[in-house]
Parts: structure tokens; C-alpha cells; sequence
């Protein structure tokens, strides 16, 4: 019960009545909540006081409630066990042990008193003080209070996180294997660096309004020499934020007759924040960051060892560990790309089923998405800098010259440079902008560096030791179940899916991919370039127009190639620009 918490006896009673003669289990619980509601008191303390009144104790006591009895002990006193505990619970720090060593400890010390604390009845003092001024090991371990974060519409917050797939891994030739580590051993890592095994890593996305969430798994590999083991990674983040705000369209169906898992799901669009771990392959990566600041958004992070703050996403998890993970059949999952469509499978029947997608699709009509495109992707990865031209035609970035034009109008002038971002490991690639518009390569003058490990390893599966009928009778039916089995049922839900109300997101970038496979998107980029229409470009030789030439050019090249190579559609934006500059000079002159 409430401590120093009174009411009035005649509430106490007339409650006490209405409660006995309730004809139902649900009109007691209504007249306890209204009860509740009007005193402050907690559901279970006035549950305790009608039963308590019941049992025949006094009103009188029961309406005034339990005050705390005032020790009798002086404020001097008081103080100084304050300061003996304060000593006791210091020590802790240095792992000196149980409360009773600390004691001894602190003897030596001439913290405490000689004898007043090492008997058996001083231990029993001590403890209680440590508990009364909140100095024991149960309230130095307990968490601190946590705040309760709500988003206001869907897409207003994203929780992320992940987790490695528990007794499945991914072999070297690319397949899903089961292989269950031995309880308790120490070098798990080496066992599976022997059997050529890598953990696979599931990465979780939950809108904190409409609770819709998605999962994909990853496989990652070893990312440098003196690794031994893939982890949760940026370069995996990347690619599973930008399917997660690119529009969904699915994986393709390993079964026939079956839709692909998410041709309904609706969330897609950049967030106001993204909410992550500090130490995760978020909250460290400046490429992650500015990637999702660039698109308007920002990334918020939370205190490591404090899984309570982004509790939505940890419960999701766990229901997913606990609910469609638990009932994988060990022989059914050959590769990733099935993996995955499970995931995805069960994670669209579950947001069906509970109301997820209806409640997105509810919120978004007053508060539409910000829908972003692969352009808008592929903008927001480019990276921008300012370096001046030195006297030799070099700029320097991170300490390495690479050279960039000899033209002596260049040398002395500060240029944008962009770097489109790379996988870890691959040579990066650098564009400038030059004053005059033209877009150039920059070249390293450094050799290029490769680093691969080559692992080896002999993959020998291991079955496991019958221990007892269960685990007989489990094996002999999990050969039974097909991959089928283990999907949700087909959707059913008569879930009607509207497009969802969006804003275009708008980034530019003058750094052109390495090739085109359209022969539209080459000269979409002729005219970001050149910065030129078509009646401008046309225009510099009305008899021969140069669009029509270029496109002869890129389709042969397209038909020849296969794709059409940025260095060539860069070389003509460049000479387009220098004849449209001569052209203007003229006119300028006349």
C-alpha cells in the first residue's frame, strides 16, 4: 500500500458496497478502476484495502493508511553511517568482493570502527544501511528510469537494429547451412572460421507510429586482412536503408503461383529520424549519416548497453526469434534469396493481421511520406569538396595528389569534387568540376592496392547426438516439413492499397555513374552536363543536330557494348560546352 496515502472512510465504504454487489467479474473491475482513478491509488493497493475491509480489519486504519515510523535514531547517527556505507560501497569498485571483505577492508583501512561491523549482527546492520541510502548491489545494478518515445505519424521516427540468426549460417559456396555450436564454448569463432561457416545478420526497420516493419538478412564477409568474421556493417545499413525507403517491389517468388512477399506493403519514404545504437554500423558511419542528412532526414542515437530505448524494435525482434524463426526446417533454406523471402513473407502477414499496413495508410493521408527516387539515392551518396588547383595541376585529398588538368587557366582556382561512394575495399574514383563547366576524371598517380585472404577451409556437416526421444521424434518430423509449411497463409485481408501521398525529394549531383544502360538515361545526363535544351544544343548545327548524332553514336555503342561508358558521354557534353562558349563569343563580339 500507499504509504501516508489517506481517503476519505466514506469513499472507502460506498466503494466497499458497490464492489460487493457486483453480479459480474468485469463490473468489479469497474468499480476498482473508478476507484482507483478518484483516490490515485494503484489498481492492486485498493484491491488489497476491499479485501483487507472484508476480512474485518478496521476502516478507521485502512482509510488512513501506513505512515513510515520516524527513526529514533539522531541526525548525527544517521550522518555517520551515511559515511560508513558511503566507504563500504566504495570499495566495491575495487572487487574487493562481498559486503563482509569490503567490511574487513575498510577495518584496515580506519574507514569504520574495529569490531562494530565484522560480527555476524554488525554484517546484518551494514546491509541495512546499504539498502536504506539505496547503496547495495541490487540498486546499483537496476537501470535508470527510461523515457517513453511516441512519433507523432508514419514516418516521423524509424527504429533500426540487428541481430545474428541463431543455428543457421552461410557456407562459402553460397548456401544456408544448420549447425548448432556446442553450449558454452569460447571459440565459436574459430569453430566456424574452420567449418568455412559466417554468421547472417537480420536487420530490422519498425515504423514507431504505425508499428510496420521490414526484415532482410545479410551474410557479410570478413572486411579487412585481420578479420576473421563478418558483423554488422555500414555497408550492409546502406543497402538495407535504401530498399527500405525505396518503393517496395519485392523479391522474386521461389514458388510458383506466389506473389512476391511485399507487393503491398506501403512503407517507403525518408523518415524525420532515424533512431539506431550508437556504436552500430550507424552511429559511427559519416557515410550513413550523410547519406540520410542529405535526404532531409537525421540519425539519433541512444546510450549503449540500454537495449530499453528502442524497445520496439528489440520486441519485434524477439517475437520474430520466438514466432516464424523457431519453425524453419533445417533442410528447407538453400540460399539467402530464400531466407529473405520468408522474412519478408511473415513480416507482411504479420503487419496485415495486426493492422499495421491500415494504420500507415491511415496516417499518411494527413501527413504525406517523402518518397525519393534511385537518382535521389545515388545524389545523396556523392560526396562534395572544395580544392584549390596547385601550380602543378594537383589537388590533394587525404594527403594524396591527384592530378586533375595542366591548363594554366585552371592552376590558383578552388573546384567542386565529387566522389560517389564505394563498397569498402574498392578503389575510390574522383570527378571535378573545372570553372569553366566541363566535368573531368581526376587520376591517382598511386599504384592501385589489392588485399584479399584467402580462406581455407574443408565444410564437413556433423549430425547431432540423439539425447533423448524428443529430440529423435523432432529430427524425424523436421525432414517431413517443406518450405510451404513454414509460410504465412496467403493474404487474405481485404486491405485495399492506395498509392501514398508523397513529396518529391530534390538533390543534384554533377558526378555521372561509371555507364548507362538506356540510351534515355545517357542524354538525360547530356543535358544535367551541359546544362543546354535540346532546341540550344540542336542549335550549334542546325544542318548536322548534334542530339541526333549522339544519339547514332550511343546506340551503336549501346548495340555494340551493351552499356554506353560515362568517359565517352562526358568527352562530347565537354565539346558541346566548348562549341556552345565559341558561339556565344561570337555573337557577343558581332
Amino acid at each position: 500500500m500507499a504509504r501516508g496515502k489517506s481517503i476519505d472512510m466514506g469513499v472507502l465504504l460506498a466503494y466497499a458496497e458497490r464492489h460487493a454487489q457486483a453480479s459480474s467479474r468485469q463490473e468489479r473491475g469497474d468499480v476498482l478502476r473508478e476507484f482507483s482513478q478518484l483516490t490515485g491509488l494503484s489498481p492492486a493497493t485498493v484491491y488489497q484495502k476491499l479485501k483487507h475491509l472484508k476480512r474485518g480489519h478496521s476502516p478507521v486504519s485502512l482509510a488512513a493508511g501506513r505512515v513510515a515510523r520516524k527513526s529514533r535514531k539522531s541526525d548525527a547517527a544517521l550522518a555517520m553511517e551515511r559515511e560508513h556505507a558511503l566507504s563500504v560501497a566504495g570499495l566495491s569498485q575495487g572487487h574487493y568482493g562481498s559486503t563482509e571483505l569490503r567490511i574487513m577492508v575498510a577495518e584496515n583501512m580506519g574507514l569504520l570502527p574495529k569490531g562494530f561491523y565484522s560480527t555476524p549482527a554488525g554484517l546484518v546492520r551494514m546491509n541495512r544501511i546499504l539498502r536504506r541510502e539505496g547503496l547495495n548491489q541490487k540498486a546499483s545494478t537496476r537501470r535508470s528510469a527510461a523515457y517513453h518515445i511516441t512519433a507523432n505519424h508514419p514516418g516521423h521516427v524509424f527504429v533500426v537494429d540487428a541481430t545474428p540468426m541463431n543455428h543457421y549460417y552461410l557456407r562459402l559456396d553460397g548456401r544456408v547451412v544448420p549447425y548448432d555450436l556446442p553450449r558454452g564454448d569460447t571459440h565459436a569463432s574459430d569453430l566456424l572460421l574452420r567449418e568455412g561457416l559466417f554468421k547472417i545478420w537480420v536487420y530490422y526497420l519498425v515504423d514507431m507510429h504505425s508499428k510496420t516493419f521490414l526484415v532482410r538478412a545479410f551474410a557479410p564477409l570478413p572486411t579487412s586482412k585481420s578479420a576473421t568474421k563478418g558483423g554488422e556493417n555500414s555497408t550492409d545499413w546502406l543497402a538495407f536503408l535504401k530498399w527500405a525507403f525505396l518503393p517496395k517491389r519485392g523479391t522474386q517468388s521461389p514458388l510458383e503461383g506466389r506473389l512476391p512477399p511485399l507487393h503491398d506493403c506501403p512503407l517507403e519514404g525518408v523518415p524525420d529520424i532515424l533512431y539506431a545504437d550508437r556504436g552500430s554500423g550507424i552511429g559511427n558511419s559519416s557515410l550513413i549519416n550523410r547519406f540520410v542528412n542529405r535526404l532531409g532526414s537525421r540519425v539519433e542515437t541512444h546510450l549503449p548497453g540500454n537495449p530499453s530505448a528502442k524497445g520496439l524494435v528489440e520486441s519485434r525482434i524477439g517475437a520474430v526469434k520466438r514466432g516464424p524463426e523457431s519453425i524453419l526446417a533445417r533442410h528447407t533454406i538453400q540460399n539467402i534469396n530464400q531466407l529473405n523471402y520468408f522474412y519478408q513473407a511473415w513480416a507482411a502477414h504479420i503487419c496485415r493481421k495486426r493492422g499495421f499496413y491500415s494504420r500507415w495508410q491511415a496516417g499518411v493521408k494527413d501527413h504525406p511520406i517523402r518518397r525519393i527516387t534511385e537518382q535521389n539515392v545515388y545524389d545523396a551518396l556523392v560526396a562534395n569538396v572544395k580544392r584549390v588547383v596547385n601550380r602543378f595541376g594537383q589537388i590533394s585529398i587525404d594527403g594524396t595528389e591527384f592530378y586533375v588538368t595542366h591548363e594554366d587557366a585552371v592552376i590558383g582556382q578552388k573546384i567542386a569534387i565529387y566522389m560517389p561512394a564505394v563498397r569498402q575495399g574498392e578503389e575510390r574514383r574522383y570527378v571535378a568540376e573545372l570553372p569553366d563547366g566541363r566535368i573531368v576524371p581526376l587520376v591517382d598517380p598511386r599504384e592501385r592496392e589489392h588485399g584479399f585472404e584467402d580462406i581455407k577451409s574443408n565444410p564437413q556437416s556433423q549430425g547431432a547426438i540423439n539425447r533423448d526421444e524428443a529430440r529423435i521424434r523432432g529430427k524425424r518430423l523436421a525432414k517431413m516439413v517443406l518450405f510451404e509449411d513454414t509460410l504465412p497463409p496467403e493474404n487474405q485481408a481485404k486491405v485495399l492499397r492506395f498509392p501514398n501521398p508523397a513529396q518529391a525529394v530534390e538533390t543534384s549531383s554533377l558526378a555521372p555513374p561509371e555507364s548507362f544502360a538506356t540510351l534515355e538515361s545517357a542524354l538525360l545526363w547530356v543535358h544535367r552536363l551541359t546544362r543546354l535544351d535540346d532546341a540550344e544544343i540542336n542549335a550549334l548545327d542546325p544542318e548536322n543536330p548534334p542530339l541526333e548524332t549522339l544519339r547514332t553514336v550511343f546506340a551503336n555503342e549501346l548495340k555494340i557494348t551493351g552499356s554506353i561508358k560515362s568517359a565517352h558521354l562526358v568527352y562530347f557534353c565537354n565539346m558541346i560546352v566548348e562549341k556552345y562558349k565559341e558561339k556565344t563569343n561570337e555573337a557577343t563580339a558581332h
